[in-house]
């Protein structure tokens, strides 16, 4: 009778073995395909991150060229006005010679 509860109880604790390492298996499984997940969005995000970079770079380019065009347009109107106190200076000029000739 010894040994029939010995192999009874032997079968029984090899179950419950069998169904921890049976859980344990689908939890290693559950966590590799968790952990394959995340890898691959942390490749989505790194390429995200790229684009984000690329943007920005092109972003700040285009801040430079609008900032040249900028001081350009700043500078148009000074340019007027001198070119017209120019003219005034050599008409005024063209007056006084014009009255010291005759």
């Amino acid at each position: 009778m010894s040994e029939c509860y010995d192999a009874k109880l032997c079968e029984e604790r090899h179950k419950q073995i069998d169904e921890t390492f049976n859980q344990h298996e689908r939890r290693l499984n559950d966590h590799s395909d968790r952990l394959k997940k995340i890898e691959n969005q942390n490749v989505g995000t790194a390429k995200d991150v790229q684009n984000f970079k690329e943007t920005l770079e092109d972003i700040k380019q285009l801040i430079e060229k609008m900032t040249i065009q900028l001081d350009n347009l700043k500078e148009k109107p000074a340019k007027r006005w001198e070119g017209l106190i120019d003219k005034i200076i050599t008409i005024l000029a063209g007056v006084v010679i014009g009255k010291f000739l005759n």
